[in-house]
C-alpha cells in the first residue's frame, strides 16, 4: 500500500485524542547484541526473523553499539539470521515467541566467509532481564493439555501467582464465569483482550456467556495475565491485563474434531446429595457434551491464511438444593414462631400455601433441580500478507448462551440468554527496519436477558403492588427472611442489558540507538442500553431477634424491617453514550549493557457520561438541592488528571542472563467504574417513585398491596406522605486509581528452570461502593449504663446523670435524615481504599526430557473499605465513619498454592505396531489447588442499630461475647446457647460458632470488626491422562487422541461459605459445596 496512505492513517489515528485503553497488541519482540568472539560489538550486522508457520520475515541491522530488536512480532515459532561481511553466518532457530514476551538472543560471530553457517537450536532464556512488569504466560500446550473443569481456560489464570478468584459460584446472577482480583485490585477492573479487541460480556470482568462457560479452547492459541506495574502501553484498568492471542492458518493444513462427555453415572455423590420423595436417585442427573471442530491452513501460501472453529455445549446438571424453610413446628403452630403475638392470616396462608414443607428434618427442604444450559460457540480469522512491509488480519467471533438457574424455592426459575460478537481487524504496516506501524478497528457487543418464572404464582390479592404502565411483569413479590430461603422472582428480574464497543486505535514500534520507543492510543465510543426494572413488584424484608421468633416470626407477625417498591413514571429503558480517550509513550531504555530502565506515561480521559433521552438523574446537592436534577449529563467528570506515570527496571546482575533483580511502578485508573456501575440501575425523582421503609414505618406501610403515598415534596402539613428514596450515581464520583509497585530476584537453574522471589503491593484510592447518600443523623447519647452501653434521648435524665461515652454514636426510632423530606439514597461512589502486601514465590520448569511444570505461592493480605458495585458487601454500615468498616476484603487468601505439570511418558516400544499403538504416546498432566478460606462477615439478621442504612436492609454486626478471640471462633467446641445445640465447630453442621457473638445493645453498631472469621479453604487435584495413538493417513501430525480427565480426583469435599447470621437457625451452617464431588470427564479428539 502507498506510503502516503500510510501516512495519513497515522495522523488520523493521532489527531483523534486517543483513548484510556491500551495497545495491548497480541505480539512479541525479539532483541539482543551482536558481538565477534572477542566480545567487540558487531554494527551494520543484517538479521533477519522468519516465521517457521507462515514464512513471513522481517529484516533489522544491529546499531552502532550492536544491539538489535525486531518489534511487533507475531507469536509462533522463528528462526533468526546473522549475516556480516567477514564472519560466517549465524542461525539460531527453536525459538518460540509468546504473546508481549521480550526474547533475548545474543549472538557472537566466527570469523570466517559469509557462506558458512553455524546454526544453533535453542530456546529464549527463562529469566527475564528487559522488564519490571509481572505476569505470568498461560502456554498453548497448557490451554490444550492441562485439565479444565469445563473446558474453561480462563480457569488457568488462577495458576499465577497473586491471582485469585472471587468467593461466589461461576454461574450467577451478576457475576458468572471466573471473576479475578489480581494483587489486591477490584474484581470489576481486569481487562481481556483478544487480538489487541476488547473481549468481555455485558456485566465486564470476564470474557464468560451467561452460562457461566468460556468457551474458545480451539480457537485461542495463547494468553498472558499480566499482573503488577505495567508499562504506559496498557490501561483502562486497575486489574490485570490479559492478552490473548487466537489461533491463525500456517503453511499446513491442520484441524481437529472433537467431543468431551460427562455423565453422573461415572461420578461419585455431592456432600449435599440426598435421596428424596421426588428423587430416589443416588445422586442428580447429570449429562454434558461438549462437542466441535477447527480447521486452519493455507489460502494461498505466504500469503493468505485461515482458521476457523466451533464449539457447542450441551448440559443438563442436576443439583441437590437444600433449603432453609418454615419448621413443622411453626406450620402446625405459627403462634409458636411468633414470641406470642398474633399471626397475621394473609402470612400464614402465604407459608402454608406457597412456601414448601420440610422433608430434611424440620427445617429444611431438599429437591433435586435441572440446570439446563445451551452454548455455541463460533470463531474466524483470516490473515493476509500483500508484501515484505504490509499485512493485514481479520477476525470474528461469536457465542450465544442460553441457561436455566434456581432462584430460591422449586417455583421460580431464572432464565437467562446473551449473545457476544467481537471482531477486530489490524493492519501493519513496515515503513523502515526501524519504524513499524499498527493500524485497528473492532467492534464488540453484548446482549442480554434475565427473565423468570413463578410472577403468576401468588393471586393479585396477594400481590404488593398492582400492574403499572411502566411495569414489564406484575405479580408475585421478591420477600426475603432472615434464616429462610428467599421467596419469588428476584426483585431485579425481566432486565436486558445491551452494550456495544466502537474502537480505533493505533501503535507505533520506533527503534533508535538504545532507545525502543512505543507510542500510541485509542479512541473507543462505547454505547449502553439499560432496561432495569428495579422493585416494581415489591420487595419485604423479614428480620428479628431470636426471642420473638428472628425473621420468621416477623414474617408470620406481618411485620417487615424494610420495604421497596418503585413506581415508574416514564419507560425503564436508558441509553447511554460514552466516549474515552488517551494516549502513551514508553521507552524502553537499555542504560547499559545490562540494564534497562522502562520508562513511559500515559493519559487517560474520558466525555461525560450522556443518556440520549435526557432521562439521566442524580442528586447534585442532598443538602441544598430541592430534589433530584434531570438531564443528559447527570456526573461530573473527574478523569481531566487522569496522567499515569510508569517506572520499571531490570538489571542482569551479572550480564549473562541467569540473574536478574527487576522491579517497578505505576499509577493506573479505572475508566469503567461509572459506566459499570450504570448497570445497577437508577431509580430517582422525577422518573420513578421509589418508595424505601424501615422499622415501624415499614410495618404501618405493609399489606395487600402495600400502602403507598403521594411523596412528601409539596404536600399540606397533616396530609400522609412518604419521602421518596432515590438511587442513582454520585455526581462528583472520583476517580478509582491505584498504585502497583514490586520488587524481586529471578534466577536461571540448572535443568531448564528458573526461580523467582518478590514483594509485590498495590494502594487503591477512590475505589467504587455503595454507601446511603441521605443517611440517617444519630440523635442518641451514648452512655455506659449498668449492664453495659446504652443509648438514650437529649433529654433523657440518664443523658446527664451516667457517663457519657465520647466518640460513640447511637441512633433512637425515628431519627431524621439529613433531609428528612427525602428517603435514603443508594449512592453508587468511589471514596473506598484498599491496601495490598504480597510475598510471591514461582518456580517454573520448562519442558524438557517430556515434564514441564509450574509452581506458583503467594502469601498475601489485602485490607478494605468496603468496595464494589452492588449493594451488600460494598455497603459501609455508617457512611460517616469508613474506617469503622475497614478490614481484610472479600476476596482476601492468606495462602495460595497452585501447581501445574505435564508429563510425556517416555515410549517403551520402539517402532510401530500394535505394541507401539497400545504402549507408546501416553501423557499424563494435573493441577493441584490449595488455599486458606475467604472471610466471612458475621451480622445480627437485621438493622438493630436504626442506622437506616439504605432503608434497613443492612445488616448490623454484632457484639463480640466478652472474653472471645477470633482465632477461637471456628475451632474446638460451642458450648450451645439460643436453641444451638453444643458440638463441635468447623464442620458443616456449625462452621463457627454463633454463640461467640452476642446482639449489640439497641441503637448501637456492633464492636465486632468486619470480615474476622474466616470460612472453610480449598483443597483439589484435577488429573489427566491421555493416550496419541498416530493416524498417518491424515498426515504426518494426524492423531487419535483418548482423554480421561477427574476433577477432584481424591474427592474431597470443599465445603461452600455458612450463612452469616449468627442469630439465625442456620447460622454457620453450611448447604452446599464450592467445587463438585469426584466427576470424570472422557473425550476423543482427531487431530490432523
Amino acid at each position: 500500500m502507498p506510503k502516503l496512505l500510510c501516512g495519513l492513517v497515522v495522523l488520523l489515528a493521532f489527531a483523534i485524542v486517543e483513548h484510556s485503553a491500551l495497545s495491548q497488541l497480541p505480539t512479541a519482540t525479539i532483541l539482543g547484541t551482536v558481538k565477534d568472539a572477542s566480545g567487540a560489538v558487531v554494527p551494520g550486522a543484517s538479521l533477519t526473523a522468519r516465521s517457521t508457520e507462515t514464512g513471513q520475515t522481517r529484516t533489522v541491522v544491529s546499531a552502532g553499539d550492536g544491539s538489535y530488536r525486531f518489534s511487533g512480532l507475531p507469536v509462533g515459532g522463528y528462526e533468526v539470521r546473522v549475516e556480516q561481511s567477514g564472519f560466517q553466518t549465524a542461525v539460531r532457530s527453536g525459538l518460540t515467541l509468546a504473546v508481549a514476551q521480550e526474547a533475548v538472543v545474543n549472538f557472537s560471530l566466527e570469523v570466517g566467509a559469509v557462506t558458512q553457517t553455524v546454526a544453533v537450536t535453542a530456546e529464549a532464556p527463562l529469566v527475564n532481564t528487559t522488564s519490571g512488569t509481572l505476569g505470568g504466560l498461560v502456554s498453548e500446550q497448557r490451554v490444550a493439555d492441562l485439565p479444565l473443569n469445563g473446558r474453561n481456560f480462563i480457569d488457568l489464570s488462577l495458576l499465577q501467582a497473586g491471582v485469585q478468584a472471587q468467593p461466589g459460584a461461576r454461574v450467577q446472577t451478576v457475576q458468572y464465569g471466573v471473576w479475578l482480583s489480581t494483587n489486591g485490585a477490584p474484581v470489576f477492573s481486569n481487562r481481556w483482550i483478544l487480538d489487541g479487541a476488547e473481549m468481555l460480556n455485558a456485566y465486564g470482568g470476564t470474557p464468560a456467556a451467561t452460562s457461566g462457560d468460556t468457551p474458545g479452547v480451539e480457537g485461542i492459541r495463547e494468553y498472558r495475565v499480566l499482573t503488577n506495574s505495567f508499562s504506559a502501553e496498557y490501561g483502562m484498568a486497575m486489574g490485570s491485563q490479559t492478552i490473548m492471542v487466537s489461533k491463525g492458518g500456517t503453511n499446513d493444513f491442520h484441524g481437529s474434531l472433537f467431543e468431551y462427555l460427562r455423565n453422573s453415572a461415572m461420578d461419585a455423590r455431592n456432600f449435599f446429595d440426598y435421596k428424596t420423595a421426588a428423587s430416589r436417585r443416588r445422586l442428580p442427573n447429570f449429562a454434558r457434551n461438549n462437542f466441535g471442530a477447527a480447521v486452519g491452513g493455507p489460502i494461498q501460501r505466504d500469503r493468505t491464511f485461515f482458521h476457523s472453529a466451533y464449539e457447542g455445549i450441551r448440559e443438563a446438571k442436576g443439583e441437590s438444593q437444600i433449603l432453609p424453610v418454615f419448621s413443622t413446628t411453626c406450620r402446625e403452630t405459627p403462634t409458636a414462631c411468633t414470641g406470642g403475638a398474633p399471626a397475621n392470616p394473609n402470612m400464614v396462608r402465604l407459608m402454608r400455601e406457597f412456601y414448601p414443607a420440610p422433608n430434611l428434618g424440620s427445617d429444611l427442604f431438599v429437591y433435586p433441580f435441572n440446570r439446563r444450559s445451551r452454548l455455541d460457540y463460533g470463531q474466524a480469522r483470516v490473515d493476509r500478507t500483500f508484501s515484505d512491509t504490509d499485512t493485514l488480519f481479520g477476525r470474528y467471533t461469536i457465542q450465544d448462551a442460553h441457561v436455566v438457574l434456581p432462584e430460591n424455592l422449586p417455583q421460580f426459575d431464572s432464565i437467562r440468554t446473551s449473545r457476544d460478537q467481537f471482531a477486530t481487524m489490524a493492519w501493519d504496516h513496515i515503513f523502515s527496519p526501524t519504524l513499524l506501524n499498527t493500524f485497528r478497528l473492532s467492534y464488540s457487543h453484548n446482549d442480554l436477558t434475565n427473565s423468570t418464572t413463578g410472577a403468576g404464582v401468588l393471586p393479585p390479592e396477594l400481590w404488593f403492588l398492582p400492574k403499572t404502565p411502566y411495569m414489564p411483569v406484575a405479580g408475585t413479590p421478591f420477600i426475603s427472611t432472615s434464616g429462610l430461603t428467599n421467596f419469588g422472582p428476584l426483585a431485579y428480574s425481566f432486565t436486558h442489558y445491551k452494550k456495544n464497543i466502537y474502537v480505533l486505535g493505533n501503535d507505533m514500534f520506533y527503534t533508535r540507538g538504545r532507545h525502543a520507543l512505543k507510542f500510541g492510543g485509542l479512541v473507543n465510543n462505547i454505547r449502553y442500553m439499560f432496561q432495569n426494572p428495579y422493585f416494581t413488584r415489591g420487595w419485604a424484608i423479614f428480620a428479628g431477634p431470636p426471642q420473638t421468633g428472628g425473621g420468621p416470626g416477623a414474617f408470620l407477625r406481618g411485620q417487615p424491617a424494610s420495604l421497596r417498591a418503585a413506581i415508574h413514571d416514564v419507560p425503564l429503558d436508558r441509553t447511554y453514550h460514552h466516549w474515552t480517550f488517551g494516549f502513551y509513550v514508553q521507552d524502553d531504555f537499555r542504560a547499559t549493557s545490562n540494564l534497562t530502565l522502562n520508562l513511559g506515561l500515559r493519559y487517560e480521559v474520558a466525555r461525560e457520561i450522556d443518556e440520549r433521552f435526557g432521562r439521566g438523574v442524580s442528586f447534585r446537592d442532598i443538602r441544598n438541592d430541592p430534589g433530584p436534577t434531570l438531564g443528559h449529563n447527570f456526573v461530573k467528570n473527574p478523569t481531566l488528571r487522569n496522567f499515569g506515570p510508569r517506572f520499571g527496571f531490570a538489571w542482569d546482575v551479572r550480564g549473562d542472563g541467569q540473574t536478574a533483580v527487576r522491579g517497578g511502578f505505576g499509577l493506573l485508573y479505572d475508566m469503567n467504574a461509572q459506566a459499570f456501575s450504570l448497570i445497577q440501575g437508577a431509580c430517582s425523582a422525577p422518573t420513578c417513585h421509589f418508595r424505601v421503609q424501615g422499622g415501624p414505618p415499614a410495618v404501618a406501610a405493609f399489606g395487600f398491596p402495600l400502602r403507598y403515598d403521594p411523596p412528601c415534596q409539596g404536600v399540606a402539613p397533616g396530609v400522609p406522605c412518604m419521602a421518596d428514596a432515590n438511587m442513582s450515581l454520585d455526581y462528583r464520583m472520583q476517580q478509582p486509581h491505584m498504585l502497583h509497585y514490586n520488587l524481586g530476584v529471578e534466577r536461571q537453574l540448572p535443568g531448564d528452570m528458573s526461580v523467582s522471589l518478590r514483594y509485590v503491593g498495590s494502594r487503591g484510592l477512590n475505589l467504587a461502593g455503595t454507601t446511603d447518600g441521605n443517611p440517617v443523623v444519630p440523635g442518641g447519647i451514648a452512655v455506659a449504663g449498668p449492664a453495659g452501653r446504652l443509648c438514650v434521648a437529649p433529654n433523657d435524665p440518664r443523658a446527664s446523670t451516667l457517663t457519657r461515652l465520647a466518640g460513640v454514636k447511637c441512633w433512637m426510632q425515628g431519627d431524621s435524615r439529613i433531609r428528612p423530606d427525602w428517603g435514603m439514597y443508594q449512592l453508587y461512589t468511589a471514596a473506598s481504599n484498599s491496601w495490598y502486601n504480597g510475598l510471591q514465590v514461582e518456580v517454573q520448569k520448562r519442558l524438557s526430557r517430556g515434564w514441564q511444570f509450574q509452581s506458583s505461592y503467594t502469601w498475601a493480605k489485602v485490607i478494605d473499605e468496603p468496595q464494589g458495585q452492588t449493594s451488600g458487601a460494598s455497603t459501609l454500615k455508617d457512611p460517616s465513619n469508613r474506617k469503622s468498616d475497614r478490614g481484610v476484603a472479600a476476596f482476601d487468601v492468606s495462602h495460595n498454592w497452585r501447581f501445574n505439570s505435564i508429563y510425556r511418558l517416555p515410549n517403551l516400544v520402539d517402532g510401530g505396531g500394535v505394541a507401539g499403538a497400545l504402549l507408546n504416546g501416553w501423557q499424563i498432566s494435573g493441577i493441584l489447588s490449595l488455599q486458606t478460606g475467604y472471610p466471612l462477615n458475621i451480622n445480627v439478621g437485621s438493622n438493630r442499630s436504626s442506622s437506616g442504612v439504605l432503608g434497613g436492609v443492612e445488616f448490623d454486626r454484632p457484639d463480640l461475647a466478652p472474653g472471645v478471640k477470633a482465632a477461637d471462633i471456628t475451632s474446638g467446641n460451642t458450648a450451645g446457647c439460643r436453641n444451638i445445640p453444643a458440638g463441635r465447630l468447623g464442620t458443616a453442621d456449625r462452621w463457627f460458632d454463633p454463640c461467640a457473638f452476642v446482639e449489640q445493645p439497641v441503637g448501637f453498631l456492633g464492636n465486632a470488626g468486619r470480615n474476622i472469621v474466616r470460612g472453610p479453604g480449598l483443597a483439589n487435584v484435577d488429573f489427566s491422562v491421555r493416550k496419541n495413538t498416530p493416524l498417518r493417513f491424515l498426515g504426518e501430525s494426524g492423531s487419535l487422541e483418548f482423554r480421561a480427565e477427574v476433577f477432584n480426583i481424591l474427592n474431597r469435599v470443599n465445603f461452600d461459605l455458612p450463612d452469616v447470621n449468627a442469630f439465625a437457625a442456620t447460622g454457620g451452617r453450611i448447604l452446599s459445596t464450592v467445587r463438585e464431588s469426584r466427576q470424570i470427564q472422557l473425550a476423543l479428539k482427531i487431530v490432523f
